[in-house]
């Protein structure tokens, strides 16, 4: 399985995965290919979906804080050193952007629970 996952462009396939994908099946190796970017902007809603990937500068990794929680768990302190020192001094963000990143962030663990309990889309033998 080949995954996008977000902030992948909404507007296109990936490029990447559709030639990986033919490049398996020349091997003989079953593949197939996920969008779960799309997925989860349907979740969050398209504005927020392209604010972020547009509109939020991508070197301040707001996506990826978006999904750290689930990874590393629950670390306050260093999410509250990532808003002060990225998201407020260096990009200057506004309050009313902070707090739409939070409501984002509230999305990525229900969201990726949910992939995983639809877990047929994953060969585990």
């Amino acid at each position: 399985m080949l995954v996008s996952m977000p902030f992948g462009t909404v507007e296109r396939p990936s490029l990447a995965l559709g030639l990986l994908k033919a490049h398996c099946s020349r091997l003989g190796v079953p593949c197939d290919v996920r969008y779960l970017n799309l997925e989860f902007a349907q979740l969050i809603g398209l504005a927020d979906y392209d604010w972020l990937s547009s509109d939020v500068p991508y070197t301040a990794f707001a996506g990826e804080w978006l999904f750290a929680e689930a990874l590393y768990g629950s670390r306050p302190s260093d999410d509250a050193s990532y808003i002060e020192a990225v998201l407020r001094a260096e990009w200057r963000l506004a309050d009313r952007d902070l707090a739409r990143l939070l409501k984002l962030r509230s999305y990525a663990i229900p969201f990726l629970a949910s992939i995983h309990r639809s877990a047929t889309w994953w060969d585990t033998e």
